[in-house]
């Protein structure tokens, strides 16, 4: 082989070395972008269960209602939470976790759309409800992170969404503070369905599909008895400030609690494919 050939050859490797150095630059930069990303997704939605906190006790004036009908703008979401979470995750296994992050995401936007345009307290409680949906965004974000990142970057990448988490819950008190003494409270909803759309449409244009699917259907009856089981229990978690622990529906639902949660445990040894 001549010096030529050996020059070209050099020349050659070294502009394929450039190439994947900046392959794995631009990799990179994108893996980082995706994050940022997710992670204005998990911002946005502590924001929104943190921003109405210290609001609550002004509500009750300012909708003309009682103190116990505003506590359920907090229950609905609970309630929801506890049901969408579980099942979003499995058909976010099936179906692809992005499109499952998206949906939770634009009922984020939805619930906050509603609560920001009615006084409504029954329309309140249920816009709250659909942003309860949206809670379901934050497991979602981590499973499509780990199967999109390197094993190596999953960690960082759980730790600074549990960070963005924390953002959000930090930004919420104070902004709730200023907007409650300064502006109408509808401002809070206008916040969340901002942030709610800018993630929805950052994870929409940039965030990639999850290439794992698992297939499989919806086990219905596991989906039934898991939301039965857990609206039985939160339920009167909630409300026992005010209906006390000795309450016959505290004690009553606390037991169908029990109950259920057996018997959904012994549907899932049963299932070919348990939801859980």
């Amino acid at each position: 082989m001549t010096s030529d050939e050996l020059t070209e050859l050099a020349a050659i490797e070294q502009e394929l070395q450039a190439e994947a150095e900046i392959r794995a630059h631009t990799s990179a930069r994108r893996a980082r972008l995706e994050l940022l990303v997710v992670g204005s997704g998990g911002l946005a939605v502590s924001l929104s269960q943190t921003l109405l906190v210290p609001v609550l006790a002004i509500l009750p004036g300012e909708l003309d209602t009682t103190p116990a009908n505003v506590e359920w703008l907090l229950t609905s979401t609970l309630l929801v939470a506890a049901v969408s979470v579980p099942l979003l995750g499995r058909l976010g296994d099936m179906f692809g976790k992005r499109r499952m992050l998206l949906f939770s995401l634009g009922c984020l936007v939805v619930g906050s759309l509603l609560t920001a345009v009615t006084s409504n307290v029954a329309l309140l409680i249920v816009g709250r409800g659909i942003q309860g949906v949206s809670i379901a965004a934050i497991p979602l974000g981590i499973s499509l992170l780990s199967s999109l990142l390197p094993k190596d970057r999953v960690g960082s990448a759980i730790a600074v969404i549990s960070a963005m988490l924390g953002v959000g819950g930090a930004l919420g008190l104070p902004i709730a503070g200023v907007v409650g003494e300064h502006y109408d409270f509808h401002v809070l909803f206008w916040i969340t369905a901002v942030t709610g759309a800018a993630a929805f449409l950052g994870t929409l244009a940039i965030v990639p599909e999850s290439p794992v699917r698992t297939g499989g259907k919806v086990d219905v009856i596991g989906a039934v008895l898991l939301s039965a089981t857990l609206v039985t229990l939160l339920l009167p978690l909630a409300e026992s400030a005010k209906w006390g622990w000795g309450d016959p529906r505290t004690l009553g639902l606390l037991a169908l609690s029990a109950v259920l949660l057996g018997v959904f445990g012994w549907s899932q040894t049963r299932i070919r494919e348990p939801l859980v």
